[in-house]
């Protein structure tokens, strides 16, 4: 279920509420939303769950500038303190501390628990590799581009490979 929350004079932004579980096939068999499998990525960042943030892995592994992050790498740094894929979905003070920069404020993890968090997608986009924008209230935002693979969305990239 979702609801528009006007934000100011000219825009509104799309707010997720809790969906139904799982980010792979519906019942029916058929791809969940982009919303949807954002949804459930986000919930996975918040309880901190490798397993679950993991399952956004392709098989293939992930996207990144010029190379392709391999999904049991991915998993390794997510487990590993002192990562920056670590700190930026799992450790906010570490990616304070560490990792902040112009580019990247704040962490994901960080992002997820601010007030006045949202998601939307532009409608403009490339539907085979659509971007959800995540953004607070505190003007933090991120982007997370997807990718349909089979029946489910898996990250199309990632922030930073290291």
């Amino acid at each position: 279920m979702a609801r528009i929350v006007a934000a100011g004079y000219l825009a509104a932004v799309l707010v997720v509420l809790p969906a139904r579980a799982g980010a792979g096939p519906r019942v029916d068999g058929s791809p969940p939303s982009i919303l949807e499998a954002a949804t459930k990525l986000v919930e996975a960042v918040r309880a901190r769950s490798v397993e679950r943030i993991v399952a956004f892995a392709d098989d293939g592994g992930i996207p990144c500038v010029d190379s392709v992050v391999p999904r049991a790498d991915f998993a390794r740094q997510l487990r590993t303190k002192g990562t920056w894929l670590n700190a930026y979905f799992l450790d906010q003070a570490a990616f304070r501390a560490k990792f902040a920069d112009r580019l990247h404020s704040v962490s994901f993890a960080e992002l997820v628990t601010q007030d006045g968090f949202s998601m939307r997608i532009r409608p403009e986009q490339d539907p085979r590799f659509p971007c959800v924008r995540f953004s607070s209230s505190t003007g933090a935002s991120a982007e997370l581009c997807v990718a349909l693979k089979g029946k489910r969305w898996v990250l199309g990239d990632l922030p930073n490979c290291a």
